[in-house]
């Protein structure tokens, strides 16, 4: 087999429960709004209720654009950037994104899964883990041997061209 670059479907990511969550959080904020501003008149309400819906998905639509991943697959390995988190070189307490080349050997634990709304719309997530060799121009990051990847596309037909590839199976 020859490597091979799986790219992530950016919208099928935002079928994560986190974003579901805060999606839904953000919504039912407008709606209260709505109903305290309203004051009885449904029109109103209905306003805050569609603005609850089309503000959350504009914004999550464009943070799906910035969060596109390449995981390219070999038979020996997995390799792909990863952005994570590290303490800010000053004093502050923010914390910094760190650009993070990984390649993963000896993957173990290859799960496919899938939530209802991916399930939906016939996508998915993986997760796997593995021996792991990074490179960064950061310091002070903490390296992952634990790696998720949402945005999977045609779930069961890329689920088993993933297991072909790496020669493994799915953990059940």
């Amino acid at each position: 087999m020859e490597r091979r670059v799986l790219k992530l479907n950016r919208i099928a990511s935002l079928l994560r429960p986190a974003v579901i969550l805060c999606a839904g959080v953000f919504w039912l904020f407008f709606v209260i709004i709505g109903a305290i501003e309203a004051k009885g008149d449904a029109g109103m309400f209905a306003f805050y209720a569609i603005e609850g819906l089309s503000l959350p998905l504009i914004i999550f639509l464009c943070i799906a654009f910035l969060n596109t991943r390449k995981v390219a697959i070999d038979k020996d390995f997995m390799e792909f950037i990863y952005y994570q988190s590290a303490p800010s070189n000053n004093m502050s307490r923010r914390s910094r994104r760190v650009r993070v080349k990984y390649t993963v050997t000896e993957i173990e634990n290859l799960c496919f899964e899938q939530n209802a709304l991916e399930k939906l719309f016939n996508c998915g997530h993986f997760s796997f883990k593995g021996n792991t060799v990074y490179e960064s121009n950061s310091k002070g990051f903490e390296p992952k041997t634990e790696f998720t990847f949402y945005g999977l596309t045609h779930f069961r037909q890329t689920k088993k061209e993933i297991c072909d590839i790496l020669g493994v199976n799915e953990i059940e």
